[in-house]
């Protein structure tokens, strides 16, 4: 398969967990520069030797700015980015969820999609060849979580 991704840079999140890896693998295999950004290890045995990583939280609301800057200093470019870190707690019941659960499933879930989003866009713009941005979310996990409505739906769309 020929996806034309030969000296693309992309930013994959949630790379060292679930289809993160094998995203990973994919788009190295491709001739992709990958760029990994988890809070893992940078240990993972299943990461491509090429990829850069950059171990961070992404709840934390400085970490967009900080990846893309340091995606831009040591490449020069970005072309792409993977939006797939999530994480699901599963719960017996609904009222078995508290707020702090809900607000950390949506910190992780869609807010640090947005912030991602928000700080890779002016950089894709300026590409010449423009950039992609590819949201990987289980329907299961988004469905259970709440926040498919505002990945998929109009919250994005607004971007």
């Amino acid at each position: 398969m020929d996806l034309r991704l030969s000296g693309k840079v992309i930013l994959v999140t949630g790379a060292t967990s679930g289809i993160g890896p094998a995203t990973t693998h994919l788009l190295a295999a491709e001739g992709a520069r990958v760029v990994a950004l988890a809070r893992g290890s940078s240990a993972v045995p299943t990461l491509p030797p090429t990829t850069q990583f950059i171990r961070a939280d992404l709840t934390d609301p400085a970490t967009a700015a900080y990846a893309v800057s340091q995606i831009l200093a040591r490449h020069g470019r970005l072309d792409g980015l993977v939006n797939n870190a999530a994480a699901l707690t599963s719960r017996p019941t609904f009222a078995d969820i508290d707020d702090d659960q809900w607000h950390a499933t949506f910190e992780l879930n869609l807010h640090s999609a947005v912030r991602l989003t928000r700080a890779v866009l002016p950089v894709l713009e300026k590409n010449p060849g423009g950039g992609s941005i590819a949201y990987l979310l289980s329907p299961w996990a988004a469905q259970v979580a709440g926040a498919e409505w505002a990945i998929d739906g109009e919250a994005l769309r607004q971007l």
